[in-house]
């Protein structure tokens, strides 16, 4: 079974858990938002095969096919790339940056400097055709994921979500196949991500970033580049990147 076939029968059984489990709960069953390749798997493949994971969808409109709001804005779908344009920036900047890491002893201030031209920020969605992201949860968000009080409310939540789709999300994570995981998200996504990959353990040579989430409150965008560059270099993590890949790619 090739990669895209493997991916559709995946998400097959997203929806066939995620129905029999709302009904034991008395809940409507929500859509599933189909996720992953940003274009075809043979492209991710021959690219640095990066994957960034996210907390939950907010894309609540469209079939559940095309509901993907990366491939759209990529297929410059003119709606979504408006509703979603500081977040596709900032993910576009995030991956240039760290393509330029792996393959430079550049600082993080030289890296930024060659992000901006004229003192603005440059931005060319080529290179985002050749990533995947996908979601933890799969259905439409509803803020509960950032609000302490309700992350375990009733099961059908975030935290809920998790616990009943880890084995499938992790399943997700292996067809994927990446060298690279970012995973961008609040203080819940992390231990989220980190539940699954303590009971479906990643293989060994993938290297997880963490980053905080594309579009924060608070935050310039220029702040983003170096807290993720600080965060990742007090935990080792840009330095294990650069000596597991960093000469394949240069």
């Amino acid at each position: 079974m090739n990669k895209q076939d493997a991916m559709r029968e995946l998400f097959f059984k997203f929806e066939q858990n995620e129905k029999v489990r709302v009904e034991k709960l008395g809940k409507s069953n929500p859509k599933i938002i189909y996720d992953g390749y940003v274009s075809t798997p043979e492209e991710f493949d021959a690219s640095d095969r990066i994957l960034f994971i996210a907390s939950e969808s907010n894309d609540l409109d469209g079939e559940r096919e095309t509901a993907f709001w990366v491939k759209r804005v990529i297929n410059n779908d003119p709606e979504i790339k408006n509703r979603k344009e500081r977040i596709i920036k900032s993910i576009n900047r995030l991956h240039t940056a760290l393509q330029q890491y792996m393959r430079s002893n550049y600082t993080c201030e030289h890296i930024i400097s060659e992000l901006k031209t004229d003192g603005e920020w440059t931005t060319n969605y080529d290179g985002l055709k050749n990533i995947a992201y996908i979601n933890l949860k799969k259905t439409g968000g509803t803020g509960e994921v950032n609000d302490p009080k309700t992350i375990k409310k009733d099961g059908i939540d975030f935290i809920g979500w998790i616990d009943a789709h880890k084995e499938l999300i992790s399943k997700q994570i292996k067809i994927i196949d990446p060298k690279i995981i970012i995973v961008c998200g609040n203080q819940n996504t992390q231990p989220a991500f980190e539940t699954i990959c303590n009971e479906y353990p990643l293989s060994s040579d993938i290297v997880v970033l963490y980053a905080y989430h594309p579009s924060p409150r608070g935050k310039s965008d220029e702040q983003l580049l170096r807290d993720f560059f600080e965060r990742e270099r007090n935990k080792d993590g840009l330095l294990e990147l650069r000596k597991l890949y960093g000469s394949k790619l240069n």
